[in-house]
């Protein structure tokens, strides 16, 4: 279980929601999760290019695979 769906269970069993107030929760448990992917990916991305050692085809490549995992991460919304 993830980190957003536990604060999920422990909110809900604190203080019953409301529909509008489990909307607008989902709705930031889902963006907490994609902005956590965007800014793993861009690190990595980062990582590859301070890298001076690996060649710049290989570089243009990794990030590339680091685009497609990051859209299969979000559920294949990217590619």
């Amino acid at each position: 279980m993830n980190k957003y769906q536990e604060d999920f269970e422990m909110v809900t069993k604190l203080n019953p929601l409301s529909s509008r107030e489990r909307t607008i929760l989902n709705y930031g448990i889902e963006y907490g999760r994609e902005k956590a992917i965007d800014d793993f990916a861009e690190k990595l991305k980062a990582e590859y290019d301070n890298n001076m050692r690996i060649p710049e085809i290989e570089v243009v490549f990794a990030k590339a695979i680091v685009e497609q995992v990051k859209g299969q991460l979000k559920g294949g919304a990217e590619e």
